[in-house]
């Protein structure tokens, strides 16, 4: 789990509490959060990670998970 306090580009404080989840696939359809906020989910390889625009902290997390 992470939270920090930052401003965005237009000066807003905003501040964001991440928790982050190890999972594995166990069946089913994966889909967008219906009326939610997630705007897209989609399944990666370790491999396709390093050409997804994924946060810094996200990027420390999973290979920090697959060190291990």
């Amino acid at each position: 789990m992470a939270s920090d306090v930052r401003r965005r580009p237009n000066g807003d404080r905003i501040h964001t509490v991440r928790v982050l989840y190890t999972v594995s696939l166990d069946g089913g359809e994966l889909r967008d959060e219906a009326q939610g906020t997630t705007n897209q989910a989609q399944w990666f390889t370790l491999r396709e990670l390093d050409t997804v625009n994924v946060a810094e902290y996200a990027s420390r997390a999973i290979h920090s998970a697959t060190a291990k």
